[in-house]
């Protein structure tokens, strides 16, 4: 992957099966990308497990960063500390 490769980003991804798509696209591809998935009640939109998603798009090397749209702000420490935990990282700190 060279250093020069556009950074691009992949927003809003409700499940697993249009996450699992978007990575199958970058996996290899060479340009990096970040990946943001829409949340409700601690699950993707679609009721599929966050840690599922998180590990998928840890498997690509392409994706550099996970992040969550869409959801209350007070879902953001926890899912933040699940998808820490997913990458081997300490947890976000505290937003209280």
């Amino acid at each position: 992957m060279s250093d020069t490769a556009v950074t691009d980003r992949v927003e809003a991804i409700p499940s697993l099966a249009e996450l699992e798509a978007v990575c199958r696209e970058l996996d290899g591809l060479g340009a990096r990308a970040w990946i943001s998935v829409t949340v409700a009640g601690g699950a993707l939109r679609t009721g599929e497990s966050l840690r599922d998603a998180f590990a998928i798009a840890a498997s690509v090397p392409e994706v550099l960063a996970v992040g969550v749209d869409c959801c209350a702000v007070s879902e953001i420490t926890d899912i933040a500390g699940r998808l820490a935990a997913t990458r081997g990282a300490s947890p976000a700190p505290s937003l209280d």
